[in-house]
């Protein structure tokens, strides 16, 4: 399935195998496209939060899915 992964400001169009839902956690080596899959581990991390998981807009490619992620923070437990 082609998406769109945003990570910021900037936006790349990927292929995963499937697609996460909103707030939970994605493991990046679902993502087929080797060098957005490297860009997004080096970013942050193998793991990473999903912020919105829905549909997007992009200006080339028309409506596609769209997933914003972000870095895991880790949680101290006293």
């Amino acid at each position: 399935m082609r998406v769109l992964i945003v990570l910021g400001v900037c936006e790349y169009l990927c292929v995963i195998s499937e697609m996460p839902c909103h707030g939970s956690i994605m493991d990046t080596r679902t993502l087929q496209d080797e060098s957005i899959k490297n860009l997004v581990t080096k970013e942050l991390g193998c793991f990473v939060g999903v912020k919105y998981s829905g549909a997007g807009w992009h200006h080339k490619y028309g409506e596609l899915p769209r997933l914003e992620l972000h870095r895991l923070e880790q949680q101290r437990l006293w």
